[in-house]
């Protein structure tokens, strides 16, 4: 069965390593993506989209690191990432993580219809780690309840 890590340590730093590696791997996916072919040589510069995630990377990746640190800051231990109905039903935190998981699979469509594999890896890893995080939060409030 799979689980959460049994420490606290072993979700905060590959999340915090995975999240601030974000601007590498979109710059590694417009590479790849470049070099390929994939964008049309008469079009606008890839410069400019380039440009502006990592400017929303910029602000954005100090909000995420927020959210892994106090979402881990109680940790439950060893958790099952996939577990039983729940007495306390969390709708909210399951649409929440639901919007960010399809959210990540959307931003990242058109390098994984083109199978570009370091995006394919970096769309894994935020998945795994948003489905740690929602069974962390899960279990933190179903011991508070």
């Amino acid at each position: 069965m799979l689980t959460t890590p049994k420490h606290r340590k072993a979700v905060l730093l590959p999340g915090l390593a995975l999240l601030l590696s974000q601007p590498v791997f979109t710059f590694f996916n417009y590479s790849i993506n470049l070099n390929k072919g994939i964008y049309s040589p008469n079009s606008d510069s890839i410069g400019i989209p380039i440009f502006s995630e990592f400017v929303i990377w910029f602000f954005l990746i100090p909000f995420a690191i927020y959210g892994l640190v106090w979402a881990t800051r109680r940790y439950p231990g060893k958790v099952p990432l996939i577990s039983a109905k729940s007495k306390n039903p969390s709708l909210k935190w399951d649409i929440a993580f639901a919007f960010l998981i399809f959210g990540v699979i959307i931003a990242r469509l058109d390098s994984i219809y083109y199978l570009n594999m370091v995006s394919i890896i970096d769309v894994v890893l935020l998945i795994l780690l948003l489905i740690e995080l929602r069974v962390i939060i899960l279990a933190r409030s179903r011991r508070q309840a």
